[in-house]
């Protein structure tokens, strides 16, 4: 019964661990994700900006399409 009893509380968990899955968050996370590339972009664009300033080389980093 004792057995029984965790295999079901150990599912409930698994699959409540899955609520944030699924297509219902497809336009959340394109958002989030399209967000943090931005983000990045602009620092990166920034830090690029100063080492012109000061005679550093530049870099660019490549993000895959």
């Amino acid at each position: 019964m004792k057995i029984r009893l965790m295999t079901v509380c150990l599912l409930l968990l698994v699959f409540a661990g899955c609520g944030g899955i699924g297509p219902k968050t497809v336009s959340r996370d394109r958002f989030e994700y399209t967000d943090a590339i931005s983000e990045s972009w602009k620092h990166q664009m920034l830090l690029n900006m100063v080492k012109i300033r000061y005679g550093d080389a530049r870099s660019f980093w490549r993000f895959p399409l």
